[in-house]
């Protein structure tokens, strides 16, 4: 990608080079996603979907959060749901699931929540002079992901909401792990030269992750940072999850609804 590098964004380069990756992102001749059949599932709750994520112990069943604090549960075999209200303070924007636990992003106080627990993560906001994570109120933490453990660590990747482009408080992925002592390392930054990435998801060393402004998805593999750009049907769309046994992705959208595609071949 050929970017003129100033400031912060050059100092923190030059001191963390393994750490921030520059990534462009083609938005040019876009593929169509595999898409064989639509549905579109009716939480019939007034919330405004902004993650979700499946149970790892049963695929049917869907877990979504809301930016106000709503925690919902969606079985898609029996087409019964039902959502909690966690905390109204709560701005939860991702949700993901490791085993039996399942961990939601506060978006507010950049910060992971394990809701089996209720031990709080807090995320850092910089490395050294480079803002990874907006301090507006319409910044921050936007999707979040388990990616895998290694060495007794668990990764995550969460997402930075930002209209800007490189530098300080720029649009990008964050990798970062968690010991049993629960402290945060922050591992890998990406840089991208798209907006508002708003839901991640993790699958076989590739990271699908969306933007409702962009209205794409993308896919990119985690050992090449080769990218595929997808259109992306639907309209504010929130969150991302596939279920990789039937191939069936769901899209939240902040309307409230959960677009289910079926795909006839992998992305």
């Amino acid at each position: 990608m050929k970017k003129i590098i100033i400031g912060s964004l050059f100092i923190a380069i030059s001191l963390f080079a393994d750490k921030i990756n520059l990534i462009e992102v083609s938005k040019n001749n876009l593929s169509e996603l595999p898409i064989e059949n639509v549905e579109i599932i009716d939480l019939k709750d007034p919330i405004e979907p902004s993650g979700l994520t499946l149970d790892k112990n049963n695929i049917d069943i869907l877990y979504i959060v809301s930016d106000n604090g709503y925690l919902c549960s969606y079985n898609d075999s029996t087409k019964e749901g039902n959502c909690d209200l966690i905390n109204k303070n709560l701005d939860l924007e991702g949700i993901t699931s490791i085993n039996n636990e399942i961990y939601v992003a506060n978006e507010g106080k950049d910060e992971l929540v394990n809701l089996n627990n209720s031990n709080h993560f807090k995320i850092p906001r910089k490395i050294k002079d480079l803002v990874i994570l907006g301090e507006k109120s319409s910044d921050g933490i936007e999707a979040l992901t388990f990616l895998y453990n290694k060495n007794n660590k668990d990764y995550f990747a969460i997402s930075n909401q930002s209209d800007n482009i490189g530098g300080n408080d720029s649009s990008n992925i964050i990798f970062f792990s968690k010991n049993s002592n629960n402290e945060i390392n922050i591992e890998k930054v990406f840089l991208f030269n798209i907006i508002d990435i708003s839901g991640l998801f993790y699958s076989n060393n590739n990271l699908l992750f969306i933007s409702d402004t962009e209205n794409i998805l993308v896919k990119m593999n985690l050992d090449s940072y080769n990218t595929k750009t997808y259109n992306l049907p639907g309209k504010d769309q929130e969150g991302i999850v596939l279920n990789e046994f039937f191939n069936i992705l769901y899209i939240a959208q902040d309307s409230g609804d959960i677009l289910k595609f079926y795909l006839n071949k992998d992305l």
